[in-house]
């Protein structure tokens, strides 16, 4: 019997169920408008889709089994869940019976299969809409922040062996790493969709923020940096998984960019997710859409045009 009371079951019993609902809720209000872009053929795919999203939502809420996906590494791990959890049956496998964290990742993955099965909309995002909304009711703290980047490090050069440079250029970026971490508080997948921007000025709330954190290992990241750097062994490239889109993404390239202009780094390598994901987690389309809207509102918003300007110009040298 399941725990009625734990975050799993209210994953599986609503959270999930109100996401899938307004996937379907969404394109059906937006049937016509891609039959417009996308040719009148593809209002039958969002039939299609609709109906997949409203079998996957019945299949959860009635706690059917989780049949195999016919792609081999998913399959093999539902497999391994049946072996660890029911009995070595994959048909046991069931929502309520199963790891939440799986069943939530299995529901992605059958979401995705409702577009890949379809003519028109393989690429379609159903989050989209969220996504964008997410960081335009997040400009102006966007703006505050991106002030505050452009201030701190836009011509900051640390140089080798000055110490009180080096030390200037790590609070600036410790500060930076701060703001990203409190930018995943726009994790769309937790509030089942809503609108979950960041409307403060979350520069000015740091100080008050840090008893928050649970646990902080940043020291290693800056001793694994320097000790590169020391190393001597040529480029230094920082790969860095991203999360949500939006405002967090914003805040991930913010501190990308510190790490750059402070010379801590030569690259950022950014890894996104390759398919729509827990809501709002980055696709390499939104980073792009997100550089574009910027770089559009340099007229009315100087800030964003600049960091907009600043961070095309790293990706074309490679950076």
């Amino acid at each position: 019997m399941w725990d009625c009371r734990g975050f799993g079951f209210k994953t599986i019993s609503h959270r999930l169920p109100v996401i899938l609902t307004k996937v379907i809720d969404q394109l059906s209000r937006d049937k016509n408008q891609i039959g417009s872009i996308l040719g009148p053929e593809a209002r039958d795919d969002v039939k299609l889709v609709v109906g997949a999203i409203a079998k996957l939502k019945n299949e959860m809420q009635t706690n059917k089994s989780l049949p195999p996906v016919g792609n081999p590494v998913w399959d093999k791990y539902l497999e391994q869940v049946a072996v660890k959890y029911n009995d070595g049956k994959v048909e046991n496998v069931k929502w309520f019976f199963a790891p939440w964290l799986f069943v939530e990742c299995y529901m992605y993955r059958r979401l995705k299969d409702a577009f890949l099965h379809t003519e028109r909309l393989k690429e379609y995002d159903p989050f989209r809409k969220q996504k964008e909304d997410g960081w335009n009711d997040s400009v102006g703290p966007g703006t505050v922040l991106g002030e505050y980047v452009l201030k701190s490090i836009g011509d900051f050069n640390a140089k080798e062996g000055d110490h009180k440079g080096r030390k200037e250029s790590r609070e600036i970026l410790q500060k930076l790493m701060e703001l990203s971490l409190w930018g995943n508080r726009c994790d769309l997948s937790i509030s089942v969709g809503e609108s979950n921007s960041q409307t403060t000025n979350l520069v000015g709330q740091l100080v008050s923020l840090k008893p928050s954190i649970l646990a902080d290992e940043s020291e290693k990241f800056w001793e694994s940096l320097d000790g590169a750097r020391k190393d001597g062994g040529g480029e230094i490239s920082v790969g860095y998984v991203l999360d949500n889109s939006g405002f967090e993404l914003f805040t991930d390239f913010c501190f990308a960019d510190g790490l750059i202009s402070t010379g801590d780094a030569d690259r950022v390598d950014f890894h996104f997710k390759n398919m729509p994901w827990f809501v709002s987690d980055a696709l390499l389309d939104d980073a792009k859409w997100l550089l574009d809207v910027m770089g559009e509102a340099a007229e009315d918003n100087e800030v964003l045009g600049k960091l907009a300007a600043r961070w095309k110009s790293y990706l074309t040298q490679g950076k």
